[in-house]
Formats: C-alpha cells, structure tokens, sequence
C-alpha cells in the first residue's frame, strides 16, 4: 500500500510538472501575442493619426 502512495505521488508530482511547463508556454506565447497585436493596434492608430492630420498638397 506505501509502495501505491509513493508511485502515486511520484506520478503526480511529474504530471504537475509537465503541466507547469505547459501553461509557462501557453502563457509566453499568449504574452508574445498580446504584444504584436498591441503594435499593430498602434501602427494602425499612428497610420490613420498621420493620414488624417497630413496637409492636402
């Protein structure tokens, strides 16, 4: 029965692990993400300011 818990613990202990590498991944490529969208939002926003803003030559 020991042997049980301990095998169990032991499996448990290595899946928590995976797991923590896999949300630690998941969670840098959403940040990676949020970060191009966020650029783009402003290289829309400073396109658009510039054409409205710009003199009629």
């Amino acid at each position: 029965m020991a042997r049980a818990v301990v095998e169990l613990t032991d499996y448990l202990t290595r899946f928590g692990s995976l797991f923590l590498e896999a949300l630690d991944g998941v969670h840098a490529t959403l940040t990676e993400t949020t970060f191009e969208i966020k650029a783009i939002e402003a290289s829309n926003f400073i396109g658009t300011f510039a054409k409205v803003n710009s003199p009629i030559v």
